[in-house]
């Protein structure tokens, strides 16, 4: 059994064909649980419950994982995952929150099963390669992953050292996830394709600068707020959502989250 303090991806756009930076923060009153079992009988699979159920973009990306990770090693691996999240509310958490989570547990499960101990870099550079071979090699994936392996908050930008924040705290409500229509920056040129990138980590890099001095997150967030909705419009088609929301990356979905007081009730104590 393992038990996961869940990283949030606070800040930052991904921006197709770009390296960006984000900020990740870990939270403070939830936890993810998850079990894996390993055999390498059975056939190849994965079976897969959770708490809350698992949505199919979760699903085929773990099931992708668990192939490409038995075809490394050469073995019919049956991976059984289940995970609950124990928070004091019906919390939602982003898929890709989740996703980080289980391909942890599930890499560190397979390296225990065959009598290996894996250090913190030897795990995050097997589950990067994994899916990058499975179709998910997505930035952001890997700015949660390290924050989760190292249980820290930080700003994460890949091929980079990330830099440790912790000195702030926000609250956030978790209000859910929409459909994003990943084909609209297919009509942007390179040009402003990089415009776009230049601009959302600008805004990630003013946000974890004051984070570092100890800010209060909400002092800057009204601005973050406009700047990161108006990309996510300009990229994916998602309308701004409500005042004091923003929408965060996941898992071909974007996610809206919301400072304390503002839409749904259960939220998030977020170390950033």
């Amino acid at each position: 059994m393992y038990k996961f303090a869940p990283p949030i991806l606070y800040a930052g756009v991904p921006v197709p064909g770009k390296i960006v930076p984000y900020i990740v923060g870990m939270v403070r009153n939830a936890s993810v649980n998850v079990s894996v079992e390993v055999s390498a009988s059975g056939g190849r699979g994965l079976r897969l419950s959770g708490q809350p159920a698992p949505d199919w973009r979760l699903r085929i990306a773990l099931e992708s994982f668990v192939d490409v990770l038995s075809e490394r090693l050469e073995e019919e691996l049956q991976v059984d995952v289940s995970y609950s999240v124990a928070a004091h509310d019906n919390v939602l958490l982003p898929s890709s929150s989740i996703y980080a989570i289980l391909t942890t547990a599930i890499v560190e499960a397979v390296a225990r099963e065959g009598g290996y101990s894996l250090s913190s870099s030897e795990l995050l550079e097997a589950a990067r390669s994994i899916d990058e071979e499975a179709g998910v090699g997505l930035d952001y994936i890997d700015a949660l992953r390290t924050a989760l392996v190292h249980g820290k908050p930080m700003v994460y930008r890949r091929g980079e050292d990330y830099f440790e924040l912790g000195r702030a705290s926000v609250k956030l409500t978790m209000m859910g996830e929409v459909e994003v229509e990943s084909d609209i920056s297919k009509s942007l040129d390179d040009n402003t394709l990089s415009l776009v990138a230049k601009l959302t980590s600008l805004a990630t890099i003013e946000a974890a600068a004051r984070l570092r001095r100890g800010e209060d997150p909400l002092t800057y967030f009204p601005a973050l707020s406009r700047i990161e909705n108006s990309c996510f419009h300009l990229l994916y088609g998602v309308n701004p959502p409500d005042k004091k929301c923003k929408w965060t990356p996941s898992l071909q979905q974007a996610f809206n989250i919301c400072v304390e007081g503002e839409g749904g009730e259960g939220w998030l104590e977020v170390s950033l």
